[in-house]
């Protein structure tokens, strides 16, 4: 089991896979522990970011195409970056660390965006109500954007990850 402490080394794991040192019960624990992390990730940040209600069923949309877009191209980049004999199990493992990567970025960026505009908030002085409204309608409409953006980043890093890891992996034998 000391192969899990290698998760975090996308190039160790990508030379185990290469010389067949990761079995399929070394797969299934890569497989569990992705997918623990990811619900972890994604709950955290539900209550991290919050969730704004169903007025933003627009926003959600266009975040689940992207989302979706990025999913099938970076499959297929990934798919032909291996010339590996099991495709499978190596994208189960080399998603684990892609994954804490990726999460750490869009949390990097969600984090960053929060900050600045909590002050841009406490920085200017509004003279009227209207114009304090009108500046926290734009700031909340940046804050979903930089959401959306945060997720693609997140998503697009994953991706390059474990399609470097594959590379590795598939070339190396």
């Amino acid at each position: 089991m000391a192969i899990i402490f290698d998760i975090f080394s996308i190039k160790r794991l990508a030379r185990k896979l290469a010389s067949d040192e990761v079995q399929g019960r070394h797969a299934a624990v890569f497989l569990v522990v992705g997918n623990v992390l990811y619900i972890l990730f994604s709950n955290i940040a539900v209550y991290i970011f919050g969730i704004r209600g169903s007025q933003y069923v627009e926003a959600a949309i266009a975040d689940a195409t992207i989302a979706a877009l990025i999913t099938v191209f970076g499959v297929r980049a990934c798919y032909k970056a291996y010339s590996g004999s099991n495709f499978i199990q190596a994208f189960i493992v080399l998603s684990v660390p892609a994954l804490v990567y990726g999460t750490f970025l869009s949390w990097v960026i969600h984090l960053g965006l929060r900050y600045a505009v909590g002050w841009y908030g406490k920085a200017v002085i509004f003279t009227t109500e209207e114009a304090a409204n009108a500046s926290m309608a734009n700031a909340y409409k940046v804050l979903e954007g930089g959401a959306m953006f945060a997720a693609a980043a997140g998503l697009l890093s994953f991706y390059y990850l474990v399609r470097v890891g594959l590379k590795i992996a598939g070339n190396t034998k």
